[in-house]
């Protein structure tokens, strides 16, 4: 049952954040700059980028693929998602309920999760020489544990946070707002990871009941 609290306070939590994205006028700046058909081929990039450094690494097992959801008894999956799961507990609403839920309440609020996130990792990055980069984007990618990233996640999106630190350096440089910049980029990232996993998940569901219309 600890896994079926975890997942309510997510949810709570995901909700309250969605409502702050309607009221705070950068998340609506964010969401505004996502039109860029750039920026989302730029973030479908980042994505093959984290996906080609994390899955090798993942399929080692060991320390690669564990994260602490299994002290819960989660077998995998994701909290912000709603996708981990706990077999002790399969039969709660929730299970059923967060796969479907979360995913659009994230959606609603990752403007305000991503820029929070920025302001916290990559703020005054361009004024940091490699080092500072190098910390702070190994801090990010560590601080994906909280979400029940395994390791291999952790290093591949510490690549990840490179990448927003230079786009926060470029847009300083250029005179434009880097804090937004980065959080833009980082949000537009965010979503093609939704989208790649509602996609997966969709998919599965047509091929199963394909497979068992062809069974029958």
């Amino acid at each position: 049952m600890s896994l079926v609290l975890v997942l309510c306070f997510v949810g709570v939590s995901l909700a309250q954040t969605a409502v702050l994205t309607a009221i705070r006028p950068q998340a609506r700046q964010v969401l505004r700059r996502l039109r860029s058909p750039r920026l989302l081929l730029r973030a479908g990039c980042l994505l093959a980028g984290v996906l080609a450094v994390a899955l090798p690494l993942f399929s080692l097992g060991g320390i690669w693929s564990w994260s602490w959801l299994s002290l819960l008894g989660a077998d995998g999956g994701s909290l912000l998602l709603g996708t981990a799961r706990a077999d002790e507990a399969q039969d709660h609403p929730i299970f059923a309920v967060a796969p479907y839920l979360f995913p659009l309440l994230a959606a609603a609020a990752m403007p305000v999760i991503c820029l929070d996130e920025e302001r916290l990792f990559r703020r005054g990055v361009d004024r940091s020489g490699p080092l500072g980069i190098a910390v702070r984007s190994v801090l990010f990618g560590v601080a994906h544990i909280v979400v029940g990233a395994p390791l291999a996640a952790q290093l591949a999106l510490a690549g990840l946070g490179v990448a927003f630190a230079h786009e926060y350096r470029r847009a300083a440089r250029a005179g434009e707002d880097p804090l937004l910049a980065s959080a833009t980029l980082h949000c537009a990232y965010n979503y093609a990871v939704i989208a790649t996993v509602a996609g997966v998940a969709a998919w599965a569901q047509i091929a199963s009941k394909l497979g068992n219309a062809a069974a029958g």
